[in-house]
């Protein structure tokens, strides 16, 4: 039986449309590492959602099928490693089926830097907002 992994994109609000592309882009090739088929984003992830405090520029249409281009072709790129014969490879096995099983990290304040910010997942800037500022101060997490 054959391996096929679905992943689902979990990431920051993109600051502008441009960015919202580039995410996207990272996500796909980031996921394709990890064996992933597919790739869901959440709905209106380009050009960026409209949420309260948020400020997105009106759909553009010439910007949106140059994104659509952009992210097309990063998952022609992984297609093609995949028909290409570049498989994932499962770690280990459930009911029979080779599985790459998600590795959860336990975040705390001594290992948030490390995990989250070190990793890329979110920068110090996303995590240190007013809020949060002094306790970044305190964890030594700094913009």
């Amino acid at each position: 039986m054959n391996t096929f992994r679905i992943a689902l994109a979990n990431i920051r609000f993109p600051a502008t449309p441009e960015e919202s592309v580039s995410s996207a882009e990272q996500a796909i090739a980031r996921a394709s590492l990890e064996g992933a088929g597919i790739v869901c984003f959440p709905e209106c992830f380009v050009p960026g959602y409209r949420a309260r405090g948020k400020e997105i520029p009106l759909p553009d249409p010439a910007f949106l099928e140059r994104a659509w281009s952009v992210i097309a072709a990063a998952a022609a790129k992984v297609a093609v490693g995949f028909l290409s014969g570049q498989a994932p490879k499962g770690e280990t096995t459930l009911f029979n089926t080779p599985s790459q099983l998600f590795k959860p990290a336990v975040i705390t304040a001594k290992n948030l830097k490390a995990e989250v910010v070190d990793k890329g997942f979110a920068s110090a800037k996303d995590l240190c907002t007013d809020r949060y500022a002094d306790g970044c101060k305190k964890l030594g997490i700094t913009n």
